[in-house]
């Protein structure tokens, strides 16, 4: 048995990983210091999760993301008016989520701008 006895997702990043059981409970293990491993302790139950270079993504139960980890070029600084998601993606430098419409939502620094307020925006083709 590893950290999971029935893992019902799982994702690897750079130098970590994280899986979540049956229960829905988040197991995160590898390297750690970044804070990519420490979920908050308010997350909850967890549905998904992705694991970016040095950061993690979680929807929780009710369809609310969670970012953290590494935040030094501001990949995990979800805007407040996101609103539920339904799919996201902790990439190297940035995180990429679908929210319930099926607009798809990127955070991520450009240069020395950041991009968080207007975030781009594109409709997705079904």
């Amino acid at each position: 048995h590893g950290q999971c006895d029935v893992v019902m997702h799982v994702a690897a990043g750079s130098s970590h990983t994280c899986a979540i059981d049956a229960s829905g409970h988040l197991h995160c293990w590898g390297d750690n210091r970044e804070g990519q491993c420490d979920a908050p302790a308010t997350l909850g139950v967890a549905k998904m999760v992705s694991a970016g270079s040095v950061h993690t993504c979680v929807i929780d139960a009710d369809g609310h993301l969670h970012c953290f980890g590494a935040n030094s070029i501001d990949q995990c600084d979800i805007p407040t008016n996101l609103g539920l998601v339904r799919l996201a993606s902790a990439g190297v430098a940035h995180t990429c989520a679908v929210d319930a419409l099926g607009h798809l939502h990127c955070v991520r620094r450009l240069g020395s701008h950041v991009r968080r307020h207007g975030l781009r925006t594109t409709r997705l083709l079904r």
